[in-house]
């Protein structure tokens, strides 16, 4: 495993805390959850926008004339 160390504004970090405190977890997990959320939602739309394109090439090259 890796660790990764990076500067946050003290509102920004403090908003951290409180929502960490929230959940019941340590900041680092919560930094965890959110980033892993975030890349597991980058790809699955870049996918689902990938699938579409694919599934719809023929009407895009139809309305480009």
């Amino acid at each position: 495993m890796s660790t990764i160390t990076f500067e946050v504004p003290n509102a920004l970090a403090e908003a951290l805390t409180r929502e960490a405190d929230r959940r019941g977890v340590p900041v680092g997990e919560l930094l965890r959850q959110m980033t892993d959320q975030f890349l597991t939602r980058e790809g699955a739309f870049a996918t689902a926008m990938t699938a579409t394109f694919d599934e719809n090439a023929e009407l895009y090259r139809r309305l480009a004339r």
